[in-house]
């Protein structure tokens, strides 16, 4: 189930106004919503983790461990407030819901276009239509392009999320007919979702971050400096060759770099 699913159920279901919970039906629905949540949330910590392990150089995030579990929790509590927050103006302001995405689209895509994205290098048509795939997905949860500076990328994303979440429960709150309980319940549960995830993704970043555990003395390490600015180098001379003809000159960049990085790990070792 995809997330613009899950939030089409709710949506059907705040335009019902009814829940029966003795129907089999609804039942089903109750369940699958938050069972599909937690999938989401699962799978992006599949995703986190795997990148890791493909990135030797990157310290792993082990799944029995806090930091798995707040990652998990960040992406479950904020997916819940942001489809939360679009069901609930949507059964209320039905067309106007494709407004909030469309901003919140345009905004996702010109953060992206200023991302360094090393997908489909050479093919700047393939590359306009992943970034637009990706900004599709920001419209429900953070996925930058950058596997470096998230931070960078982060805070506008999460204080443009903050405003559209609030201003679309707050609308939805003094216009809808229902209860004044219910009204209060779908705020509070708005509010306190995001700041659960908030606050996790704070402590994941600040306290049990994968790369916090790194030791500065291992004696196998080698100066990640200037690996990194070799291997930087080696990219940026890749893209710049990529559809040159001249394999003679790529070829000799790409011995450079690599001789390059061979002779830092053999003074540095």
């Amino acid at each position: 189930m995809s997330f613009q699913q899950v939030a089409l159920q709710l949506y059907i279901l705040l335009r019902r106004g009814t829940l029966d919970l003795t129907s089999f039906e609804d039942l089903i629905v109750a369940l699958s919503i938050p069972k599909s949540l937690a999938l989401f949330a699962f799978n992006l910590l599949i995703y986190a983790r795997y990148m890791r392990v493909a990135d030797t150089e990157s310290q792993q995030l082990n799944w029995c461990s806090v930091g798995s579990l707040l990652y998990f929790i960040w992406r479950l509590f904020m997916l819940t407030s942001r489809i939360l927050a679009l069901a609930v103006f949507a059964s209320h302001f039905t067309r106007f819901v494709f407004v909030i995405v469309g901003i919140h689209f345009a905004a996702s895509y010109f953060l992206l276009w200023r991302q360094e994205c090393e997908y489909f290098e050479g093919e700047p048509i393939k590359q306009k239509i992943f970034r637009f795939a990706i900004a599709y997905v920001h419209i429900f949860c953070f996925f930058p392009l950058e596997g470096k500076n998230t931070r960078k990328w982060g805070y506008p994303f999460y204080i443009l999320t903050l405003i559209e979440n609030s201003a679309m429960v707050l609308l939805w709150n003094f216009l809808t007919s229902y209860g004044l309980k219910f009204r209060i319940a779908m705020l509070t549960t708005e509010w306190i979702t995001f700041v659960v995830g908030i606050v996790s993704l704070v402590l994941f970043y600040r306290c049990f971050h994968p790369s916090l555990n790194a030791d500065e003395t291992r004696p196998d390490d080698v100066d990640l400096g200037s690996h990194k600015r070799v291997k930087s180098l080696y990219k940026r001379a890749r893209w710049e060759l990529n559809g040159n003809e001249n394999g003679t000159t790529a070829t000799t960049v790409k011995t450079v770099a690599v001789t390059s990085l061979s002779s830092c790990n053999a003074t540095d070792v």
